[in-house]
């Protein structure tokens, strides 16, 4: 077969402008500025340590960053610090509003709805007890309404580890997995540990855990988008147009079947901790992961309970003083994305983690409906209003891919169902809707 000697060498060419660029741009990047602007989100923290959306706390573990644009001069998520608002809100990543706006939040939607101003005190990765530690600065705002969400899927297990970051007896590194000597053989446990993992984008090896032929695939090709994401400034270029058009058009430009497919390829190379739901409708599309959940809610699970203890003594602590300073102490329960699909499609037939997931949640949430009765703190599950909007809405309460934390639309469900709770008690003056 002969080969066309144009052929060879306009893609000779080609290549050779392609590396041309490529070093004019690293030349150019050695200007601050324009490396910053074709960097990575990760590489964009390393380059300029005020964006990370995290600092190390010796109280807490951590807190936000007030530097990072996103947070106000205190550190919490909110445009600026209000001499004085109506309702605070307390909670982890589904408060603070991890993967959506800051302005499509629920506490940020609460306030467009209301026309109250609403103040974000929601940190990702916190749980009862580090809430519990600043209730004071929540109070300081004098808000007629105190709101502290309970989120299901890993209050539990983050109230444990700051039991244990408190008590100096840090078995746990930030943000993984738990584990015993006696745990080491176990095939249930070694699955949450891998799921745990995964979803932290970790690489893990474990015992009695196979992985099927498509994971090296999938691996080598996420490896090497990942090599040309952190050190191409041609991917950057690409990488920079794409995220100012998505900006232009207020909507994704991606192809939502396009990325349902990649979703799906995830899903696929890691069986033992993803799993795939798929319907009809483009609402039954997503990526659950019930082996992970049920690590974390494991009812059997000593670690657990003494957890929801820890969650329980924090929230009478926050009631306490809520309501010695005449103001409302309220309790929202948001569910597990898992537990949303499982009673939205009834008819669907779950996997044996699904189901043991459930059972588990509906212990937790027993748990934390005895105390809060006892305590007499008003509370609203968020679950019917979510379950609604995915079984009757087109547009996305949950991201299709592994993502726990709702979509815009998902947050819009919490804030109106709350606003029910709130224009019911008049415990919030309106005033004017601020900037």
């Amino acid at each position: 077969m002969k080969i066309d000697r144009k052929h060879i060498f306009r893609a000779a060419a080609l290549v050779s402008s392609l590396v041309a660029c490529e070093v004019l741009l690293h030349l150019a990047c050695l200007q601050g500025d324009i490396q910053y602007l074709l960097a990575d989100d990760f590489t964009r923290s390393d380059l300029r340590p005020g964006l990370k959306l995290e600092i190390e706390d010796s109280v807490l573990g951590h807190r936000l960053n007030p530097k990072h644009p996103e947070h106000d001069s205190a550190g919490w998520r909110n445009p600026t610090i209000p001499d004085q608002v109506d309702i605070v809100c307390l909670g982890d990543s589904q408060t603070y509003g991890t993967n959506v706006d800051r302005e499509a939040a629920w506490p940020s939607q609460l306030q467009k709805i209301t026309g109250k101003r609403v103040y974000n005190m929601g940190v990702s990765g916190w749980a009862a007890p580090q809430s519990a530690q600043v209730i004071s600065e929540a109070l300081a705002l004098n808000p007629k309404v105190v709101v502290f969400a309970i989120y299901a899927g890993n209050d539990a297990v983050d109230s444990w580890r700051f039991r244990q970051l408190v008590l100096d007896k840090s078995t746990l590194e930030k943000r993984t997995a738990f584990e015993s000597q006696d745990e080491a053989n176990n095939p249930d446990f070694q699955n949450a540990k891998i799921a745990w993992a995964t979803l932290m984008g970790e690489e893990i090896t474990v015992a009695n855990a196979s992985k099927p032929s498509t994971t090296k695939q999938v691996s080598r090709f996420n490896s090497t988008r990942r090599l040309f994401s952190e050190h191409s400034k041609l991917f950057g270029i690409l990488r920079l147009a794409r995220q100012t058009a998505s900006r232009l058009i207020e909507s994704p430009i991606i192809d939502p079947d396009v990325s349902w497919q990649e979703a799906k390829q995830e899903a696929l190379g890691k069986p033992h901790n993803l799993e795939i739901f798929e319907a009809d409708s483009s609402q039954a599309k997503t990526i659950l992961s019930p082996h992970y959940r049920s690590c974390t809610l494991a009812s059997s699970d000593e670690r657990i309970s003494t957890g929801i203890l820890a969650m329980q003594t924090a929230i009478e602590q926050m009631a306490t003083s809520t309501k010695a300073q005449g103001a409302k102490f309220i309790a929202i329960k948001i569910p597990t994305k898992e537990s949303v699909f499982y009673d939205a499609y009834p008819a669907t037939e779950y996997s044996e983690s699904m189901q043991t997931l459930v059972v588990d949640e509906n212990i937790f949430w027993n748990k934390i409906d005895a105390h809060l009765d006892t305590l007499d703190i008003p509370s609203l599950d968020i679950k019917p209003a979510l379950v609604h909007a995915l079984a009757t809405e087109i547009e996305l309460v949950y991201y299709q891919n592994a993502d726990g934390h709702p979509a815009p639309n998902g947050h819009r469900c919490i804030a109106e169902a709350l606003n029910s709770l709130i224009s019911n008690s008049d415990a919030a003056t309106p005033v004017a809707q601020q900037d």
